[in-house]
């Protein structure tokens, strides 16, 4: 009889391995004698091609996840979605910031898709000064606004305005007027850096309280 953790676990996994959202908690709550069942599972499901499962891969005990996950990567192009997303668990797995770096460097891609997905993956990677001045710098040279907004999430967020980049949150002014001056599409590359520095500015005043 297994435990319900393991139960829901498996009953996540479509027929053909692939799932977006698997539930990093879910496989936390698998039962000792349930881990090595679970693990071989990701990681045949990961072998066939689910990136999805690169998520579990550093907490295996069965095998070395983060090597894994390293020599996926090496197979993959910088232009592929599933390289940003290796990068990014990498990254969040050892805190080695050449794993930071590979992730930020997708941004300088010619396709928009590529640059949206390195800046979803990012938004995932907590908050930090470096990561505050990668969405600034991005969201100035950035020609979509959809990604200036994201990046203008990620300045927010590093700074302590919003709790959760990917929850919607209401703002109060003058967060809520900055925060779509910052990456309007009808405002020039000028006055997007104005609000950005009133955005800074008040930012300094209100930590000077």
């Amino acid at each position: 009889m297994h435990s319900s953790a393991y139960i829901k676990f498996v009953e996540s996994l479509e027929k053909d391995g692939f799932k977006q959202g698997y539930n990093e908690e879910l496989f936390k709550l698998i039962l000792p004698e349930e881990v090595n069942d679970v693990e071989k599972i990701v990681e045949e499901e990961f072998d066939k091609g689910d990136i999805n499962m690169a998520i579990f891969l550093p907490e295996l005990r069965r095998c070395n996840g983060v090597r894994k996950l390293e020599e996926r990567s090496q197979r993959l192009s910088k232009t592929c979605g599933a390289y940003s997303e290796i990068m990014r668990v990498l990254y969040n797995a050892t805190n080695i910031n050449d794993y930071l770096d590979n992730l930020i460097s997708v941004l300088n891609s010619d396709n928009k898709s590529e640059r949206m997905q390195a800046m979803m993956n990012l938004l995932r990677c907590g908050k930090s000064e470096k990561l505050y001045e990668v969405y600034r710098n991005q969201c100035m040279i950035e020609e979509e606004e959809d990604i200036r907004s994201r990046c203008v999430v990620g300045m927010f967020y590093c700074r302590n305005i919003i709790e959760n980049p990917f929850a919607i949150q209401r703002l109060e002014q003058p967060w809520k007027r900055l925060k779509l001056e910052m990456y309007d599409c009808d405002r020039n590359k000028e006055e997007r850096l104005q609000s950005i520095l009133e955005f800074e500015n008040t930012i300094g005043n209100c930590a000077n309280c």
